[in-house]
């Protein structure tokens, strides 16, 4: 889609199980990766920031791509838009090394008990670096420009455990417990300069760029988080199940008096089809069971923010000498704490003909209460503006539903599929005390709720502008005055969708003939509101961007008749012209493979394969990619083919 956007990747693993006596056992684990990446900018920055693909969007595709002297041409039309092929020659590139190992120490002193030690570490370190040539129109107002920066993130975790497991006639129990520590430590530097008399060094020689104050920074950080944990197990004839978990967890984050959270969670579940009244259906069901589940989890990701944060910077002239200043950016909060994740599940499994046909129903209902956020808005007198806290609270429901069916089974050929569905509505719950509701907002809106004002029609030639939109002149949308009170303000505002699915899904089918075997995958979603693609809403010849063949369909002189507003800047907008629901089903992968008949005196098993991702997807989006677009210029997902080998000896 790209040139030279690539990724290379290197992984090696190693597992070692050993049991020494019927006591004791131990075993390694060993992982090894490293991924290289080049870095060729997508990105959705502007004008000379741009990436890429922003960059083609935004270029005049009449200019040529070379001067005369062989330089990459600038529209003097629009001297402050990037060249897009002059961005594939800026060097950036990352290389990332990660080893991750782990050992435990397994003993067990008696039949019904274990208990097992873990250690485990895992080290990364990336180092990224890049130059901006005098080619691109950013590395020319900088004269070209190097920067590296690398980190370090290491990861240590010490685990301690007792199980116990224990049958009692009809009863059985098992009962674990422990201990877990984890301490993340993360550090690193960057250094830049720019200014260079040639481009050929590029980033391995910052010392040679002329710029007085070359960028140098560095930065560390250390947290930790301990657990004590117990969880217990009870099933009674195989039907009755029972358990019950306790954890008590610690965030270095946090000030002492607030660092300790505590989350219990219990479940339960009845096999129904085990029970005697139920032996009449044994013929027919296979399985019928009925689940339900309460409990809580912690969230302390909101970084170190007990004590006030400073940052170097807004220097001042102190006696004709420039001085370094340091200036107070995020103020601490002690009693910030844990964010709470409560949720209540109720489910059913069930299966016929032997399973032939399998039914997994869920309905869910969460509430997640205390939020951290790191933007509380402060009254405007104080200095700073904003402060991390626990604010408000959301609640969510849903349901998820999984299908399986054994469609075909014979001795050369099977088929199987598998269909899962889900929706799921996120609501507020509890908002911040210092929030000040629009006129169109209510305490409980969903959570990713937006509001338009109603389109009723373009202006027409000769027509009067309505009255709250005096300005109007012909092809422009006309807004509906929802109270009319001859002004468009927010009470005038309708609700359009929450941004969300109204439903998920996805279909897998397996097959198999003989030694053939394939698989067809496909997922999407439908009933998610959109506003205007980019196809539909590039019609406006402003800001320097290309208009889409979409304008053709605009009113202007020569189309009167058209429905679609005109791209002359003005009025108050479209409204919600171009809102509708969005759906699409995308062929996620299509997997075909052979088993070689080969005597297992050479390999036990041989079997090649090629599959393809990402072949086609089917949408009424007009966007780039129904998937991605989440910006203007998203990188849509790309279609892959691949081939390969699966040996085992």
């Amino acid at each position: 889609i790209v040139k030279n956007n690539g990724v290379s990747r290197f992984s090696a693993r190693l597992n070692l199980d050993q049991e020494l006596n019927e006591y004791v056992s131990f075993g390694l684990t060993a992982t090894y990766t490293q991924n290289r990446y080049d870095n060729v900018p997508l990105g959705d920055g502007q004008n000379e920031y741009s990436g890429v693909l922003t960059g083609a969007i935004e270029s005049n595709p009449t200019i040529p791509i070379y001067d005369a002297e062989g330089n990459y041409y600038i529209d003097p039309k629009r001297p402050f838009v990037a060249n897009p092929v002059s961005l594939l020659e800026i060097q950036d590139n990352t290389v990332k090394d990660r080893l991750m190992g782990s050992a435990f120490v397994s003993v067990k002193p008696l039949k019904e008990l274990e208990v097992k030690l873990q250690l485990g570490a895992d080290r990364s370190f990336q180092k990224r670096s890049s130059y901006l040539p005098k080619t691109t129109l950013q590395g020319a107002n900088k004269n070209g420009r190097a920067d590296i920066s690398q980190s370090t993130n290491t990861t240590y975790l010490m685990e301690l455990t007792a199980q116990y497991a224990k049958s009692f006639g009809d009863h059985n129990v098992k009962v674990i417990g422990g201990y877990s520590f984890q301490k993340f430590k993360n550090d690193g530097f960057s250094a830049g300069n720019s200014d260079f008399l040639v481009d050929g060094f590029g980033y391995n020689s910052l010392g040679s760029g002329n710029y007085k104050k070359p960028s140098v920074g560095s930065w560390a950080s250390i947290n930790s988080i301990a657990s004590l944990f117990a969880r217990a197990n009870y099933s009674y004839l195989g039907r009755y199940l029972l358990e019950a978990t306790l954890r008590a967890d610690a965030a270095s984050n946090f000030a002492p008096e607030n660092r300790w959270g505590y989350f219990p969670s219990v479940s339960a579940g009845w096999m129904i089809s085990e029970e005697n009244f139920m032996k009449g259906a044994s013929k027919w069901l296979s399985m019928l069971k009925l689940r339900a589940s309460y409990g809580q989890t912690g969230n302390s990701n909101v970084g170190y923010r007990i004590y006030d944060y400073y940052e170097v910077g807004k220097n001042s002239i102190i006696g004709g000498a420039e001085s370094t200043g340091v200036y107070a950016s995020d103020l601490g909060n002690k009693s910030i704490t844990w964010e709470t994740t409560t949720e209540f599940n109720l489910g059913v499994d069930f299966g016929i003909f032997n399973n032939r046909f399998k039914l997994a129903a869920e309905y869910f209902k969460r509430k997640i209460t205390d939020l951290l956020r790191t933007d509380k808005p402060l009254p405007f007198y104080n200095e700073i503006n904003k402060i991390a806290g626990n604010i408000g609270a959301t609640q969510s429901q849903g349901v998820e539903i999984t299908l399986n069916t054994v469609n075909i089974v014979t001795k050369d050929f099977e088929w199987d599929t598998t269909l899962t569905l889900s929706h799921y509505n996120d609501r507020w719950l509890k908002r911040d005390p210092n929030w000040k509701p629009r006129a169109y907002e209510k305490e409980d809106d969903p959570i990713r709720a937006w509001w338009e004002y109603e389109a009723i029609g373009i202006l027409q030639p000769g027509e009067k502008a309505p009255e709250a939109q005096k300005d109007l002149v012909p092809g422009m949308m006309k807004l509906k005055d929802q109270d009319g009170n001859g002004v468009l303000g927010d009470e005038d505002k309708v609700y359009m969708g929450n941004g969300d699915p109204k439903i998920i899904y996805g279909l897998n089918n397996s097959f198999r003939y003989k030694n053939f075997d394939l698989n067809i995958y496909f997922y999407g979603e439908a009933g998610r509101k959109r506003g205007a693609s980019y196809y539909e809403g590039w019609t406006r010849m402003d800001n320097g961007i290309n208009v889409s063949t979409y304008a053709l369909k605009a009113f202007n002189s020569n189309n009167l008749s058209a429905t679609d507003p005109t791209y002359v800047r003005g009025g108050n907008g479209w409204g919600d012209y171009y809102v509708k629901s969005i759906y699409y089903v995308r062929c996620g992968s299509i997997t075909l493979g052979y088993k070689v008949p080969i005597s297992q005196k050479i390999v036990n098993n041989l079997r090649v394969y090629v599959d393809v991702n990402n072949p086609f997807v089917i949408t009424n989006w007009t966007g780039l990619d129904p998937e991605t677009d989440n910006g203007t210029y998203a990188y849509p997902n790309v279609t892959s083919y691949n081939f390969g080998v699966s040996i085992s000896f």
